[in-house]
């Protein structure tokens, strides 16, 4: 029971296919929790309209974002 916890990182009661590869890879060392924040940060940038989900809509939005940003870098 406290592993199922462990494993159902989202606390809806269920462990889904992602949350189980996810921690089976922190446990066996493969990946840590800064790791793992690393890229839900990555993911949240990318999610432009806060959905949860990532759709072409949002990955033209944050791929314009980045060419802004090169941009103004190169200046």
């Amino acid at each position: 029971m406290e592993d199922f916890e462990k494993f159902d990182l989202d606390g809806d009661g269920k462990i889904e296919k992602s949350e189980f590869v996810l921690r089976k890879l922190m446990l066996m060392g493969i990946l840590d929790n800064d790791d793992v924040n690393r890229v839900e940060q990555e993911f949240e940038v990318m999610d432009a309209d806060g959905s949860g989900e990532i759709d072409m809509d949002d990955l033209r939005t944050w791929m314009e974002q980045d060419e802004r940003e090169k941009e103004k870098e190169d200046v």
